[in-house]
Parts: C-alpha cells; structure tokens; sequence
C-alpha cells in the first residue's frame, strides 16, 4: 500500500515487532550520539540532518517508509594508519548498519575488516544481531570522529580524503 504524505510518497510496511525493536534501538543510538557529537561540534548542516533522521526513524517505527529517501551516513575516524567506522544506509526496503574499519601497516599492507553487520528487510532481518555500542561512538567522537553525510544530498558533507 502506498500512500502520499505531504510531498513525501510513503510506503505502508508491516514490519514485525522485533523490526520496531530494532528500529526503536537506531533511533535511540541517534537520539543519544548526535547531541553529543554537536555539543562538541556545533554544526547546523548535520543538526538538521539529525531533525530529518528522528523523523524518518519515527515513520519506520510506525511501519511508514519513505519510498523516494535514501539515507546514507557514517560516524567515522582516520588517523595515519586506522579508519574505524559505524555505518548507516537506509532505504524504503532495508536498513543496514555495520562497524568495521581498515589498518594500514607499510610492512604488510592494508587490511579492511567489518566488525558486525546487520539488516533489517521489509520481509524480514538478516539473522545478525544489532550490535550498536553507545560507548563506541562516543569512544570515536571523543577521538575527532566526524558525521559523515552522504545522503540525502542536501545535507551532503562526505569530503573524505582519497
């Protein structure tokens, strides 16, 4: 079932009770990193990004998906030889989140490694568990971790270097 909202094309999803566990355990971690990331930055792009998320965290919680958004964004960290990340990709039919980064020795080389990954589909999760650690952010924020924002556009601000 599809239905409009505004100007925003909804999709009407029957997610089941864990899904909503799950969706209401994301909107929690945001709720809890994001003013504490922008404590520490004040930056107006990623607080209305932040105002945006809860909202469209919230229609998932109702079972009411976006069908035209795409939310892309990471909590991530670079130092000389370490990128460590928390990942986020939203879509009307999935929501994926992961941790994971990559080491780089001159000796050895580079080596990428995902710490855990999880999803959850329209027709069911993917048998992982949601592993998001509030510390660990923090722990990442703490340590000059930026918000990444690759999607929607208008609040885009992935400048990362090459």
């Amino acid at each position: 079932m599809t239905k409009n909202i505004g100007r925003k094309t909804m999709m009407k999803h029957s997610f089941d009770l864990w899904d909503k566990y799950e969706f209401c355990c994301i909107y929690n971690f945001v709720v809890d990193i994001f003013p504490y990331y922008l404590k520490l930055k004040p930056d107006e792009n990623v607080k209305s990004f932040y105002e945006f998320l809860l909202r469209t965290l919230e229609d998932f919680i109702e079972g009411r998906c976006p069908e035209d958004n795409m939310i892309v964004f990471a909590i991530d960290y670079r130092t000389e030889n370490e990128y460590h990340y928390i990942d986020f990709n939203m879509e009307s039919e999935c929501i994926t989140v992961s941790e994971g980064g990559s080491v780089y020795d001159s000796n050895v080389g580079s080596d990428s490694f995902t710490l855990w990954s999880y999803s959850i589909w329209d027709d069911g999760d993917d048998g992982g568990d949601l592993e998001l650690n509030i510390d660990t952010a923090i722990e990442f924020i703490n340590m000059g971790a930026q918000i990444h924002i690759e999607q929607p556009e208008e609040y885009d601000n992935s400048i990362y270097e090459d």
